[in-house]
């Protein structure tokens, strides 16, 4: 093997580790995350444009989950996500606020 085959070999093999590692890495912290919130739903605040308050009170729905988490038998994630109205998003939840 010459010089220059080396160098190549040598350039692919050390990309393909350092891509490996990063996929590995990145697997293990969607596992990690995927098990803190395994057994979890999330909710979402509809965000709609034009007057009014959607986000009229930012404590409502930390205070619902908190409430619903330490009273009830089931889960929400503690972490909730704005959603568009005219969003496809809508429909990736089971409840909306």
């Amino acid at each position: 093997m010459n010089l220059t085959k080396m160098t190549k070999f040598l350039l692919v093999f050390s990309l393909f580790l350092s891509t490996s590692y990063v996929l590995i890495v990145q697997q293990a912290v969607a596992q990690q995350n995927s098990d803190t919130y395994a057994d979890t739903f999330t909710l979402a605040r509809v965000q709609y444009r034009g007057g009014g308050d959607w986000y009229n009170d930012p404590s409502a729905l930390t205070n619902l989950i908190n409430f619903v988490n330490t009273s009830l038998p089931i889960r929400i994630n503690p972490r909730y996500d704005d959603v568009p109205v005219g969003s496809r998003d809508v429909f990736r939840y089971p409840f909306l606020f």
